[in-house]
């Protein structure tokens, strides 16, 4: 009779199993280098977590503040993750001495 109920226990509370992955993406460009990397969970539109990133515009002078962009969570201002295909948008704004400058940062991929 234990045995039945543990049996009918273990049914009841398996369920589907949802589990979570990750994406990322880098490349290394003469214009360009930048990695990007977050955390997927599956379902519910297949929201990230833990976005983060870098980007070094190499044409840019050393002491330019969009030379380097480092990027986190609130970045990620668009993604789209369906089947074989991942478009992130990411955007950053920086102020420096009152000017505002912006760094876009669109990735389209397919499997």
């Amino acid at each position: 009779m234990r045995t039945i109920m543990c049996v009918a226990m273990l049914l009841s509370s398996a369920g589907a199993a949802f589990a979570s992955g990750g994406i990322w993406c880098s490349t290394e460009d003469p214009a360009a280098t930048f990695e990007v990397e977050a955390g997927v969970t599956r379902g519910m539109g297949g929201p990230t977590f833990n976005f983060r990133g870098n980007l070094e515009i190499l044409s840019r002078p050393a002491g330019d503040s969009l030379r380097k962009t480092v990027f986190e969570d609130s970045n990620l201002t668009q993604y789209w993750l369906d089947g074989k295909e991942l478009r992130l948008n990411i955007y950053r704004e920086h102020e420096v001495a009152q000017k505002i400058n912006s760094v876009e940062l669109t990735i389209l991929t397919k499997t």
